[in-house]
């Protein structure tokens, strides 16, 4: 069976390097970009099991990343920030799920297990 494509999507290079480390280390196939114009390519052209996004990212923000993929696929998003419960209340969107920053590496892959098996 062929690994699972999950395509990663953040500004911070530790926690790029974190995220994608972790998932690798899982066993899943993952490729990294640091904005969305690089995101958009990646989506347009590939197909993915799973995409993990920053909310805040250079160009456009993870919130609207989530509207364009959900508006074209079924492709499951978690987005990770810093945001508080309270702003993210506020700004409903279509993510499969948040991750609050910090968050370890075992979390990561747990919810991505999780989300994974799901769908």
């Amino acid at each position: 069976m062929a690994a699972m494509k999950i395509l990663v999507i953040d500004d911070e290079k530790d926690i790029l390097e974190m995220v994608s480390k972790a998932l690798k280390r899982n066993g899943y196939e993952v490729t990294t970009v640091w904005n969305i114009p690089d995101a958009a390519k990646q989506i347009r052209y590939n197909k993915w099991d799973l995409i993990v996004s920053d909310v805040m990212i250079p160009y456009e923000g993870g919130f609207e990343l989530v509207e364009s993929v959900k508006a074209t696929s079924d492709t499951p998003v978690i987005l990770i920030t810093g945001m508080s419960e309270d702003v993210l209340n506020a700004t409903v969107n279509k993510a499969d799920l948040i991750l609050h920053k910090p968050f370890t590496a075992k979390k990561l892959v747990e919810e991505v297990n999780k989300l994974v098996k799901k769908n």
